[in-house]
């Protein structure tokens, strides 16, 4: 994974055709495909084989505000859903059939539960790991959705990454937002399979050399790989640093960056007003430039890919029927650069423009997505490529 902060709402909020039976979404036309762009141009097409999901019927196959998901080790998912139809924020388990198989822990402060926006990952051993920022708690529990650990953790968690050993990395940042006047700086916790923590790791000084979070977004990101070695990588362009315990190597790609265009920009700039209005901010110039950031986030999993969230052409949505008030009207495509986790690239996933949240799970010779119907109900698709990239 990577910073989730800013993914997280303590800011402003980041691969077939089998139907399910009754628990399969109605028949509907297929869902527009994804693709591989690979290094050497080549595009490789995508075949719908699994698609989830429901607009009315058993509420566990229907899909409100999913914030993240992940993959597991036996072709199931995992999926976090914001805005569940029956109690607030829950973490669901599907398996490789797409049958729903648990909720897993649940909204609360007490043992096996979490906050409103907890974030995870999946670690070496299959457990589901979970943090909440706003308890500052670590929770564990294992395959078969059973809680087997609970630990402290530090406060505010921006991270969280599998480690080589069933352990893991958690971590924490000094400031969130520039209008603290205060320094941005990340330190990791490495803990072991038995939640003992081991080691303090500052972020490397190719990240702190960047300057602290801007009003649209860090400027900088940094992530950990589940053998230990970071990466950090400035946002204006796919231009990274690998650092490790033998030393450190450079890498980059062209970035092709996207451009805002006039209203797009003064959207967003509006919708950022009002949020630093609301949470109470100091006010302070906004004024966004005319080319975007290279990427939204660069982050990793449990396979220790390098993935690039790219910033794409902003595309504004026609039908705003099923919008929520806080919701944007534009959106970007979901495409993501994908380097292996000896960084070389691997090729450009580039996704229609029905993704919902810019959600996706990476499987084995498998993709998860969320897509988005026409008339507001969200399904889960798992796509397959025509033949093995990554």
């Amino acid at each position: 994974m990577g910073p989730i902060a800013s993914r997280l709402p303590l800011l402003a909020a980041a691969l077939l055709l089998v139907g399910c039976s009754d628990r399969a979404a109605a028949p509907r036309a297929a869902a527009a495909t994804p693709v591989i762009v690979t290094g050497n141009g080549d595009t490789i097409p995508m075949r719908e084989t699994l698609r989830v999901g429901v607009l009315e019927g058993d509420p566990n196959y229907q899909f409100n505000r999913i914030s993240w998901m992940l993959a597991r080790q036996d072709g199931g998912v995992l999926l976090h859903d914001m805005v569940s139809n029956t109690k607030g924020g829950l973490i669901r388990q599907y398996d490789a059939q797409g049958r729903f198989v648990r909720v897993i822990g649940g909204l609360g402060d007490g043992p096996g539960e979490y906050d409103d926006f907890p974030w995870g990952t999946v670690l070496a051993d299959g457990s589901l790991l979970i943090v909440s920022q706003g308890q500052a708690r670590i929770t564990r529990f294992d395959s078969a959705g059973t809680l087997t650990g609970t630990w402290p953790g530090p406060t505010s968690i921006v991270d969280v990454a599998p480690a080589t050993d069933s352990g893991w990395f958690v971590a924490r940042v000094s400031a969130h937002y520039p209008q603290e006047e205060k320094s941005r700086a990340i330190t990791y916790f490495r803990y072991d399979r038995l939640g003992q923590l081991v080691d303090t790791l500052p972020a490397p000084a190719a990240y702190r050399d960047g300057p602290s979070a801007g009003a649209f977004g860090p400027t900088a990101m940094t992530i950990v790989l589940p053998d230990g070695r970071f990466v950090s990588s400035r946002t204006d362009s796919i231009a990274f640093q690998v650092d490790g315990p033998t030393g450190s190597a450079a890498y980059a790609r062209p970035s092709d960056r996207a451009r805002f265009n006039e209203e797009e920009k003064q959207a967003i700039v509006a919708e950022l007003a009002t949020l630093n209005r609301m949470s109470g901010m100091k006010p302070q110039p906004m004024e966004l430039p005319d080319v975007k950031q290279a990427f939204w986030y660069m982050v990793s999993d449990q396979d220790g890919r390098i993935l690039f969230l790219r910033r794409t052409v902003g595309i504004r949505i026609a039908d705003t029927t099923n919008l929520r008030p806080e919701d944007s009207r534009w959106r970007g495509t979901l495409e993501i650069d994908v380097f292996d986790s000896a960084a070389t690239y691997r090729g450009r996933l580039v996704t229609p423009t029905d993704i919902v949240n810019r959600v996706y799970a990476f499987g084995k010779g498998h993709l998860w997505l969320m897509h988005e119907g026409e008339s507001g109900e969200q399904y889960l698709v798992r796509w397959e490529p025509a033949r093995v990239v990554w």
